[in-house]
């Protein structure tokens, strides 16, 4: 088992997968992504594409969290909670499919704490300024459901049959493999063993038990 730091990103490489300092689990291990993949990293380091697909993997949670304020101020409060929700699943089932690189430079600068924190600050004070109690407090509720993944965890038995069926991995590899892919095309580099790849941590997948 060995810890690197790489790009800002630290995590440890076991014989079972990678597992990131904020507690991501890929099913793959270094060696092998080095062995099928080795032209991307001579381009960009591990760690750096590691950092790209946690931040989108998390792109749900961040997005929700900033549209949550603004259906606020247009819609009611109802409606809002079911935008919320709606925009959770949707985003949630299409995130392994499709990271952007402009998309994924915005999101890790919408995942920022204080910025959050100064906008729920700024939307909540104009509803409580126009009397509308019911939404701050949908607004603080929302903020921290979503922060703390208490969304996730709810609505998690809904989509998780979805992304089996969808999916040939597990999300956080399906979306490392694609931030990969996506590299190997900006650098114009080949991916001949990608299918092994798939099919490895696939197999580590199905030893080990669900997600």
């Amino acid at each position: 088992m060995k810890a690197f730091s790489s790009s800002g990103t630290t995590y440890v490489d076991s014989p079972s997968g990678i597992v990131t300092a904020s507690g991501t689990r890929y099913r793959t291990t270094e060696g092998l992504l080095r062995e099928f993949a080795a032209p991307v990293f001579e381009r960009e380091s591990l760690g750096d594409l590691i950092r790209q697909a946690e931040v989108w993997g998390a792109s749900p949670v961040t997005i929700t969290l900033w549209i949550l304020p603004a259906m606020l101020l247009l819609m009611p409060s109802w409606a809002a909670i079911g935008t919320m929700f709606a925009l959770f699943v949707t985003w949630t089932i299409l995130t392994p499919a499709v990271p952007v690189q402009a998309g994924i430079a915005i999101v890790s600068v919408l995942q920022k704490p204080a910025l959050q924190g100064v906008y729920y600050v700024t939307v909540l004070s104009i509803l409580a300024w126009q009397s509308q109690t019911v939404a701050v407090i949908v607004g603080l509720v929302g903020f921290i459901a979503l922060r703390f993944g208490l969304v996730d965890r709810l609505l998690r038995p809904f989509i998780a049959p979805l992304l089996v069926r969808m999916y040939p991995l597990p999300v956080p590899d399906q979306v490392l493999r694609a931030v990969i892919v996506r590299a190997a095309l900006r650098h114009n580099v080949q991916l001949a063993a990608l299918s092994e790849l798939e099919k490895s941590a696939r197999e580590a997948w199905n030893i080990r038990g669900k997600r």
